[in-house]
């Protein structure tokens, strides 16, 4: 099953990319800002994420504070929205006959007078964003991972070097002008791509798209900035940290090539690798530490393709209860070792190509998978060509699945060798207060 899909460029820049697909009976937008925590300003880290809370839930001429999600709920259409690295994506998911009033409403929060953003709504904001800090990160077990696995990954001052919640000490010396500052250089229509999926015609979407999200005024979109590429780490890391939960746990992650729409670009190769050593029952972390060792009881691996000098990948590995995790930092060591020096049979590297097939057909079966896949795809390389953006989204899942087909084995052996040597890896290792091992904090 695979989707085309159109890009438009509006008149104010906005780039409006369609998928129609009468699968189902929803229809789901998806808009991303060019407004991450990469762009946060220095000592104010947190900023897009409280310009993107601030954004949401502030006044305009039609809707009072919280306005925006009380009338999306009362009419039935799922809304978030959630800051990355990279960008802000907002998203909504409607049935067919909301998604003109969604997109009404979508409009009417971008295009609200800053004049109207005041100190408190900045207050609220930050306190519940506080709020969120404590509940999802700090009082959570391995709540930390992401925020220490980024500052390991990344030296002090590069933009992935941070969390995208922030610090206590940042939040609070957020002041209102710079939120309106932050909005004003960054949501912007030429800094932003809307994704329409779902059962609309392209022609009805894109009347709608110009309509009211045509209607914002254009804007000169801020300078881009290219980032130097990074390399692997080039020596080890590990972190102890002790932690209040049923198992111990050990996450190493790992710098990764930049993303790319190159036919050979690395990243294909490391995603290829990753899914080898830790993507599911038969991979050789599970086989290994699960299966042979039993001293962990599952394993997982996730890669974030980024554009800012480097992408992010990560194997997360949960220890037996009651066991320390020195011995599984050790076998997982000795495995990125082996396969740094040896590569991957071709059985190996085969299963690892059909797990990507299956999750690239995986996202066509979704709406608002699809739409998030085609706003980030947008965003990432809209500059790069309307003709290679054009023949991408003639068919997108297939082109990524031939991408990844066409990788040669020798090419994931060396792109572990590369990347994934333990040399390369930043390991967090924690301690439950029941594992064998003695750490001080």
């Amino acid at each position: 099953m695979s989707h085309t899909a159109e890009q438009h460029v509006l008149g104010n820049g906005l780039r409006t990319i369609i998928s129609s697909a009468q699968t189902i009976p929803t229809v789901a937008v998806c808009l991303m800002v060019g407004a991450g925590s990469s762009h946060d300003l220095p000592g104010r880290h947190g900023l897009a994420h409280m310009a993107e809370h601030v954004r949401m839930a502030g006044t305009s001429a039609a809707l009072g504070p919280g306005g925006y999600l009380q009338l999306m709920h009362g009419n039935g259409v799922m809304v978030n929205a959630g800051t990355g690295n990279d960008a802000t994506m907002w998203f909504q998911v409607a049935e067919p006959g909301s998604v003109e009033l969604g997109l009404w409403a979508l409009a009417d929060r971008l295009g609200a007078s800053l004049a109207q953003v005041d100190q408190n709504t900045l207050h609220i904001q930050r306190a519940i964003i506080g709020q969120e800090k404590f509940q999802v990160f700090d009082s959570q077990p391995y709540g930390s991972t992401q925020a220490r696995l980024l500052a390991q990954l990344f030296p002090a001052g590069h933009p992935y070097h941070h969390h995208s919640i922030g610090s206590a000490a940042d939040l609070a010396a957020i002041t209102l002008q710079d939120v309106v500052d932050f909005l004003t250089a960054r949501y912007v229509p030429a800094n932003m791509t809307l994704a329409i999926v779902g059962d609309i015609t392209a022609g009805k979407a894109l009347e709608l798209a110009d309509r009211y999200l045509g209607a914002l005024p254009a804007a000169k979109p801020p300078h881009a900035v290219v980032h130097e590429r990074l390399r692997a780490l080039d020596s080890p890391r590990r972190v102890e940290v002790p932690e209040e939960a049923d198992c111990s746990r050990v996450v190493a992650g790992f710098r990764l090539p930049v993303n790319s729409l190159d036919a050979h670009a690395e990243i294909l190769a490391a995603a290829l690798a990753m899914h080898a050593l830790a993507e599911g029952p038969t991979s050789r972390l599970y086989n290994t530490l699960v299966r042979s060792a039993q001293l962990a009881t599952g394993v997982t691996q996730r890669v974030a393709p980024h554009m800012g000098g480097a992408s992010i990948g990560w194997i997360t590995v949960d220890v037996v209860p009651g066991l320390s995790p020195d011995p599984v930092c050790d076998m997982l060591a000795e495995q990125l070792d082996r396969v740094a020096a040896q590569g991957f049979t071709d059985a190996e590297v085969a299963r690892a190509k059909a797990l990507t097939e299956a999750e690239t057909l995986s996202t066509e079966s979704s709406h608002l998978d699809r739409a998030q896949q085609l706003a980030n795809v947008g965003q990432s390389f809209g500059q790069a060509g309307s003709d290679a953006l054009d023949e991408l989204l003639a068919d997108m899942a297939g082109h990524q699945v031939d991408r990844f087909n066409a990788v040669a084995p020798e090419r994931v052996h060396r792109a572990a060798d590369d990347w994934l040597a333990s040399e390369h890896a930043a390991v967090i290792a924690f301690h439950t207060s029941s594992d064998t091992s003695d750490i001080e904090e």
